[in-house]
């Protein structure tokens, strides 16, 4: 994937994620979104015991460096974690549905992942995205690959 400069992009009942893959080093291996389902009723998070390395002062502390149970490397971006939201129907809005589009611009050699809440109808009328989204990143693979 890092060499392909390739973007994984999943979905369904899964928490809404943007995260870099590592090999390496941190952030070498290309980038993975996961998309929230539009009616996700099942609530997931992502809330690690402790705050990320390298993290980004200002961003949630849930973002950032880590390795998983099998030594992967993942970079954290964003997370759509489970909320109260007041939004009604509150099981339904509290577990954070939506939906995701990703932009290729070629010309550019960028990607930016867009990351929305579910409507509420006769309620919203822009789309709002949750925090920590819109990203854009660079699509060429890592430098010295």
């Amino acid at each position: 994937m890092a060499k392909a400069g390739a973007v994984h992009v999943a979905g369904d009942q899964h928490l809404a994620s943007l995260i870099e893959y590592g090999v390496h080093e941190h952030g070498d291996a290309g980038w993975a979104f996961c998309v929230p389902a539009v009616a996700n009723t099942w609530p997931r998070r992502w809330w690690p015991s402790e705050p990320g390395g390298n993290h980004i002062e200002g961003m949630p502390r849930y973002t950032g460096e880590y390795e998983d149970g099998f030594g992967n490397k993942v970079r954290v971006h964003a997370v759509a974690n489970p909320a109260r939201s007041g939004r009604k129907p509150s099981n339904l809005h509290d577990r954070m549905p939506g939906y995701g589009i990703v932009r290729f611009d070629r010309d550019a050699g960028t990607v930016t992942f867009e990351c929305f809440k579910r409507p509420q109808l006769g309620v919203d009328e822009d789309p709002v995205q949750f925090p920590g989204w819109p990203v854009t990143a660079p699509l060429s693979p890592p430098a010295g690959d």
